[in-house]
């Protein structure tokens, strides 16, 4: 695949999605550091599926500016992204079915995320979203919102 590939910041990715176009776009890309703009408003089901997974050097996550989402829309997106410390600010308020599933999963890296959901309802929208990332960290989360069973129970809950 991409092995020696270290840098698709160049890359200009349409707005217009069709479903899963970017999954596993990325996979595996073990030396890739950084990443293309994702500027897409309007997500359809599947289409960054599993993108990034086991983009180890990945140290700097795109923005994801979406504040509508599908189901699956970001699953798998930075699982195994080892160097991730900081998470793309999730800015959508309702999630849809299994669209942050498996997420940030062996995420070893990862301390910091900010997640605007008040509405967690959909089924499995955080299924093992955050399993296997570091023991502490800090979620940044609305108020009023609840976290319990949500995160590693070592994790601190911001509310903003």
């Amino acid at each position: 695949r991409c092995k020696h590939l270290t840098d698709a910041s160049s890359l200009i990715l349409p707005t217009n999605l069709s479903k899963q176009c970017y999954s596993f776009m990325f996979l595996h890309c073990s030396q890739l550091t950084k990443a293309p703009e994702l500027p897409a408003l309007k997500l359809t089901e599947a289409c960054y599926f599993g993108m990034f997974d086991g983009c180890t050097s990945l140290n700097e996550s795109p923005k994801l500016p979406a504040t509508e989402l599908t189901e699956y829309c970001y699953a798998q997106m930075f699982e195994k992204c080892t160097s991730l410390q900081v998470a793309p600010e999730l800015p959508a308020t309702i999630l849809a079915s299994r669209c942050y599933a498996w997420m940030f999963e062996s995420c070893t890296s990862l301390t910091n995320i900010t997640c605007k959901a008040t509405d967690m309802s959909a089924e499995n929208c955080l299924y093992k979203w955050m399993e296997g990332v570091t023991t502490t960290g800090v979620l940044h989360a609305a108020p009023g919102t609840d976290w319990t069973g949500k995160i590693p129970e070592t994790w601190t809950v911001v509310y903003e």
